[in-house]
């Protein structure tokens, strides 16, 4: 096909020697600390969400989500701009470091105060405030270890990083299981946690020291630089984290507690189901960011490339968690408790389809300068929020007994214009063709599953999930969705780390 041919003409200049094979443990590296965190992170949520109940459950996730929404003011956008300035050039990474941990410094104490005032407005209970000042403790350690794992990134030692991922996961499961399983409540198991990120964070600090680096010191000239810079990711990611917060605090105000709980039970799977997205995502913003600047076609190239995996991927994830959400849900949290996060979750499965188009999409935008106009975009997301969510709540509370069903139904809307708008932004680089391409064979895949699933509906849940993945692979290969020369393209084009400045050959 003529879309094909345009794509498979761009070259691909992948390096050689020592620095091949270090990129491709680099990415193999990711990509195992993801299969072992991902799981060890859904444990501890099922521990956390048997042994404290929906209740309290629920009082974590708003504390986690008001949290994450002030700690973007902490951070500043330096998770992307410390990575970008560190890969493009050759800067005082002391002077990065100690200016970072200086700001974030400062920025921490503003925020605590504003978090805490809006908590006594709102007038959340002791419970919630009790969460929220443990959560924050917890984020002042995550977010000085972010300074750190920003500057390996910008290096290419993304070993370390997922050897930090695996570490602090094992950490927090260590600490955080043993404090809910012997009573600790929810004061007991947050400070577990604190400490779990403390001890990651030392980690941390030794593991950047054996780059040997002269002492880090903080400047005016670079705070301002830090500050400048960063301006347009924070917008963005401020955002980004704006929508689930407005959701969390309409639900805890129009709906019960219990259904904060249920809701917040379906969310924690997402991180789980799209972690293809996300680790592809991470692995290919410093690319990106290079090839944006050096060779476009390679960039549009490796655009494509990815969406026509990540389609793949995303169809299977989607339909299995549709199919399957009841076994989930049974497994890790009990349907006794928390029953209705199934109609969550599967409300959701549309959500988690079309988050794997924006997680990639987004780090492309990203890394092409255009994160401005895409905090913008996203805004579209807070407002359908802010519009439905009133509306669909109390709706779904009243008729089917669980307000979280409106919330999950304006997140699968607000990302359909998330996706519409993304393409939009990208539309020089001609994406819809490569969709498509990669579409039916998925679509038809997804009916495979389907098929299995209502013929082995009186089977095991394993067995069936294992035989849908089985039916899924097999059309999607033998349609043409994914193969060889796909799988080995991408894979070079990721291993490299120096591209060719040349246009694509005649």
């Amino acid at each position: 096909m003529p879309p094909e041919k345009k794509e498979t003409e761009v070259p691909v200049v992948p390096p050689r020697g020592v620095e091949k094979g270090r990129m491709l443990r680099n990415t193999l590296f990711l990509v195992l600390s993801q299969f072992v965190s991902a799981p060890l992170s859904m444990i501890i949520n099922a521990v956390l969400a048997r042994k404290l109940g929906a209740e309290d459950f629920g009082n974590i996730y708003l504390a986690s989500t008001m949290a994450a929404l002030g700690f973007l003011f902490v951070d500043w956008g330096q998770t992307s701009t410390i990575t970008q300035r560190v890969a493009m050039k050759n800067l005082d990474v002391s002077e990065i470091i100690g200016t970072s941990v200086a700001l974030k410094s400062v920025l921490v104490v503003a925020t605590t105060l504003a978090l805490v005032a809006i908590a006594w407005i709102l007038g959340y209970s002791r419970a919630v405030f009790l969460a929220l000042g443990l959560t924050i403790a917890q984020q002042v350690f995550v977010s000085l270890m972010a300074t750190y794992t920003s500057v390996m990134r910008g290096i290419e030692r993304l070993d370390w990083v997922s050897g930090l991922t695996v570490a602090g996961n094992l950490m927090m499961a260590a600490l955080v299981i043993p404090a809910a399983l012997l009573g600790g409540g929810l004061g007991g198991t947050l400070t577990a946690q604190a400490l779990a990120a403390l001890l990651t964070l030392i980690v941390a600090a030794r593991l950047l020291a054996k780059v040997r680096l002269p002492p880090a010191r903080a400047t005016r000239a670079m705070g301002r630089t830090l500050m400048k810079l960063g301006g347009s990711f924070v917008l963005f990611n401020i955002v980004l984290a704006l929508q689930p917060y407005v959701d969390a605090v309409v639900l805890s105000r129009l709906s019960s507690t219990e259904a904060v709980g249920w809701y917040a039970a379906a969310r924690r799977f997402l991180g789980l189901l799209i972690f293809p997205a996300t680790t592809v995502g991470f692995v290919l913003y410093p690319t990106m960011s290079r090839l944006w600047h050096e060779n476009q076609p390679q960039f549009t190239y490796l655009l494509r490339m990815s969406l026509r995996l990540v389609i793949t991927v995303g169809v299977c994830a989607s339909m299995g968690t549709c199919l399957f959400a009841d076994f989930a849900i049974n497994v890790l949290y009990s349907n006794a408790g928390f029953g209705p996060a199934v109609e969550d979750l599967q409300v959701l499965s549309g959500f988690i389809f079309l988050l794997y188009f924006t997680l990639i999409l987004g780090a492309a935008i990203a890394a092409s300068g255009k994160q401005l106009v895409w905090a913008i975009s996203q805004i579209m997301c807070v407002v359908v929020s802010a519009v439905g969510d009133p509306f669909l709540v109390p709706y779904c509370a009243r008729h089917y007994g669980n307000g979280g069903l409106g919330v999950c139904i304006a997140a699968v809307i607000s990302e359909v214009m998330m996706v519409t708008a993304a393409l939009i932004l990208m539309r020089k680089e001609k994406l819809l063709s490569s969709l498509a391409t990669a579409a039916l064979p998925a679509l038809t895949g997804a009916g495979g599953m389907w098929l299995v699933a209502w013929a082995l509906r009186n089977f095991a849940a394993p067995l069936a999930m294992a035989a849908c993945v089985i039916v899924y692979g097999a059309l999607v290969v033998a349609l043409g969705g994914v193969d060889r020369t796909h799988l080995a393209l991408i894979k070079d084009v990721v291993r490299s780390k120096r591209r060719s400045k040349e246009g694509p050959s005649a």
